[in-house]
């Protein structure tokens, strides 16, 4: 009889299933095993490292516990492996158990084999996780082939020097200690993640601040974008675009544990996504959103601004930006985390005319307030205190507020010019088109220009003073319009408040411009307008 000594490895995470199978060692072999586990084996007021060090040179036997946890601290996991194979070597021709490393290892995390290393499978599938305790006990069968019970046989072979088979009491007797220790492990898996979800979309942008160009309002093209549940097809991209990449939840710093319920991942450089979108029309508008929002999580100091909306492809939703985490390291490397949350669109109620009327009214007053009212910062009076170096901000502002009033007019079925004609004549619809649609065009030229990667003040000053005069000429063309429309809007609000009886059906024929002076600003064009009255 020969004693044997093992030294059990493991990451903090699997302290449980260390504890769990030093006990089945020293159930089944007594004082004729010696177990090192730091938690019993390491006394106050020793020194760590010699303490271990000592361990592992008397150790015959290494025990890894490999379970597929994040490991935060395989350091030291690390350490004791390099330690043990540096200062033990398996004599040629032995095959037993002392001089090796073996690796206790779940169900399909097994390794292919190397020398001096033995991987022992537990099998352990996860229908055996999912079941209660009392079905979990009864559906673990130890068969004689069992990877664990080999394991003991190999350490009865060492310490006693007989065949486990020929010992038909003994054998059974394994069994059930390693029964009971697979049960061990089934709770401690019971207790980690089963799957993560992401109900939510997210971003998870990297970058160095040392390749941020302070002149540019862009991320670097080397930055790395992650896209979770699906957020690159906001920008109408498929998650089985080629150039994306599958990427591992255990690389995501912020996303979380290592278990089977990885989340989905797709990466690729921002230059190439830029590249990807260039023919979008919104393109610059997500690019400038999201890197305003990210660079500025990189600044020493800063006020998260989360008031960033994002109009999808095709413009028929909105999602607002929010910057939720900020890892910055002393490389200089930034790591932000940007949930896109979807703003909802209210459940209608009522009549459908009456309906209408109101998003109308809704769509013409915002016009009303954005571009004609004095107070407003998009009046055009009010552009110069804007200064160059404040023109990309308000462009980007501008254009999601252009964005905005176009998914409205489209929830509200108002994107077609023909569904105005519920409130003036298509005669009048017509002349508003032809004011509208071309000075909305000149508008969202300039804010482009203004938000245009490198553009130096020479050229924002230049395009600011562009700007102002489009919403000028915007200010002195279209006012009457918006006042007509108005005003044709405010009677119908005035005849169903006169309605006693409810507005059980509401009239929608336009009213003609001879028996009124009703008219408005330009309708949606179908391709690229906004449909601001």
């Amino acid at each position: 009889m020969s004693k044997l000594n093992v030294f059990t490895s493991y990451a903090r995470e699997d302290q449980k299933i260390a504890a769990a199978i030093s006990s089945m060692l020293e159930d089944v072999f007594g004082e004729n095993i010696f177990v090192f586990y730091d938690k019993e084996s390491l006394r106050p007021g020793e020194s760590i490292n010699d303490t271990i060090r000592d361990g592992l040179r008397a150790a015959d036997t290494m025990l890894v516990i490999s379970t597929g946890v994040m490991r935060t601290t395989h350091s030291w996991t690390g350490f004791e492996l390099g330690f043990f194979s540096a200062t033990h070597e398996q004599k040629p021709g032995e095959t037993g158990v002392r001089g090796k490393v073996i690796s206790i290892c779940t169900y399909d995390d097994v390794p292919p084999p190397e020398e001096n290393r033995r991987y022992v499978s537990l099998k352990i599938e996860k229908e055996l996780v999912d079941a209660d305790p009392v079905r979990a006990g009864k559906d673990i069968e130890i068969a004689d082939t069992d990877d664990l019970l080999q394991l003991l046989a190999d350490f009865v072979l060492a310490i006693d020097g007989v065949n486990l088979n020929e010992k038909r009491a003994r054998r059974d007797e394994c069994k059930k200690h390693a029964r009971n220790f697979k049960l061990a492990v089934v709770e401690v898996f019971k207790t980690r993640v089963k799957e993560v979800r992401k109900p939510q979309k997210q971003f998870l942008i990297r970058y160095n601040m040392k390749n941020v160009e302070p002149s540019h309002d862009d991320l670097p093209a080397e930055a790395t974008i992650i896209s979770m549940g699906g957020a690159i097809g906001l920008f109408g991209v498929s998650n089985n675009e080629p150039s994306l990449v599958d990427v591992e939840a255990n690389e995501i710093l912020l996303v979380g544990a290592r278990d089977k319920g990885r989340l989905e991942a797709k990466g690729m450089a921002w230059g190439k996504l830029r590249n990807l979108i260039a023919g979008d029309p919104l393109a610059l508008h997500w690019g400038s959103a999201l890197s305003q929002i990210v660079i500025a999580a990189g600044l020493p100091t800063f006020e998260a601004d989360n008031s960033q909306i994002i109009i999808t492809h095709g413009g028929e939703k909105r999602y607002r930006l929010i910057l939720t985490t900020s890892t910055t390291f002393y490389d200089g490397t930034v790591e932000a985390s940007v949930y896109l949350v979807e703003i909802p669109r209210r459940k209608d109620y009522g009549h459908q005319d009456t309906t209408l009327l109101l998003k109308g009214l809704d769509i013409v007053c915002r016009f009303r307030f954005l571009f004609l009212e004095s107070q407003s910062d998009f009046y055009w009076f009010n552009v110069d205190g804007w200064r160059p170096a404040g023109l990309p901000k308000m462009a980007r502002q501008l254009l999601t507020e252009l964005a905005l009033m176009q998914t409205e007019a489209r929830e509200a079925e108002l994107h077609k010019p023909g569904s105005w004609a519920a409130f003036v004549s298509l005669e009048d619809l017509e002349a508003m088109m032809s004011k509208w649609t071309p000075l909305e065009a000149e508008i969202r030229k300039c804010c482009l220009q203004a938000i245009e990667p490198g553009a130096d003040e020479a050229l924002l000053a230049q395009t600011l003073a562009a700007l102002k005069q489009q919403l000028r000429r915007l200010s002195k063309e279209c006012a009457s319009d918006n006042a007509n429309m108005l005003g044709a809007i405010s009677r119908r609000l005035v005849s169903l408040a006169d309605t006693t009886k409810g507005a059980t059906s509401f009239p929608t024929k336009a009213i003609p411009r001879s028996s009124s002076p009703d008219s408005g600003d330009n309708p949606p064009d179908p391709q690229s307008g906004s449909g601001v009255p």
